[in-house]
C-alpha cells in the first residue's frame, strides 16, 4: 500500500514535459508556505505526473500558480555518481490535480 496525500500549493517553475520509452512525464516543483507565530516556513514538493495529466499539466501549468495535487507518496533511491554514496528523496507521484486560483499574495512567492 502507497501512503497518499492531498496539497496546495504553487509551482516554483514551469512544468518540464519529457518522454520515457513512449511515455509523456512531467517533471515539477510545488511549494507550500505555513505561517505560525511570527515565522514562515516554506516546503518544497518535487513531483512528477505521467501520461495524458503530464501533458495537461505541462501545457497549462505555469511557475507562480495555485493548484491543487492528489499523490501517492514514493522514495527515490540511487547511488551518487560522483561519490559513490548512497542517494534517497521523497518524491510525489500525482494522480489527480484540480486548478486552482491564487486565493492571497502570501501563497505564492514565487511569481
Amino acid at each position: 500500500m502507497l501512503a497518499k496525500t492531498t496539497f496546495t500549493g504553487t509551482l516554483v517553475k514551469d512544468p518540464e514535459l519529457g518522454d520515457f520509452n513512449g511515455t509523456p512525464f512531467c517533471n515539477f516543483t510545488v511549494a507550500k508556505n505555513k505561517k505560525y507565530k511570527e515565522k514562515q516556513e516554506t516546503c518544497f514538493m518535487d513531483c512528477v505526473a505521467w501520461g495524458k495529466p503530464a501533458e495537461i499539466i505541462a501545457q497549462y501549468m505555469k511557475k507562480g500558480e495555485y493548484h491543487e495535487f492528489s499523490c501517492e507518496i514514493k522514495q527515490q533511491a540511487w547511488d551518487d555518481k560522483a561519490t559513490g554514496a548512497k542517494r534517497s528523496k521523497i518524491v510525489f507521484n500525482v494522480t489527480e490535480f484540480d486548478f486552482g486560483r491564487n486565493p492571497k499574495k502570501e501563497e505564492t512567492p514565487f511569481n
